[in-house]
């Protein structure tokens, strides 16, 4: 009987052995309050580059690229038949500041102020 006692209490042992640090990381992981802080810090983190992309000129690039072929092949045409390629390419750069828009400068100085 003894030695049943020990056999068990030997098994035992190592479901016993987690130390405090391991249980305090696993309370962290679980905890719905520690969470929603956490992502709470990350998303107010956030508002700042948020606020200043409000404030910064915008930068836009557009590019295109139109290719016709023509082949002409008619008989009553007075021009002679023959195929034609037309290629054209265009591209813009747009940049605009805004001047005044209060509602940015406000939202920016506060999330600076966060």
């Amino acid at each position: 009987m003894r030695s049943l006692f020990l056999a068990l209490l030997f098994l035992a042992l190592p479901a016993m052995a987690q130390d405090l640090q391991q249980v305090y990381r696993d309370a962290k992981a679980y905890d719905a309050q520690y969470s929603a802080a956490r992502y709470a810090l990350q998303a107010g983190l956030e508002k700042l580059p948020q606020g200043r992309a409000l404030i910064l000129p915008t930068l836009g690039l557009t590019a295109n690229a139109t290719s016709n072929r023509i082949d002409n092949y008619s008989r009553n045409s007075i021009l002679p038949p023959g195929t034609r390629d037309l290629h054209s390419y265009g591209y813009s750069i747009s940049f605009s500041q805004p001047i005044y828009r209060p509602q940015n400068l406000l939202q920016y100085d506060q999330a600076n102020s966060r």
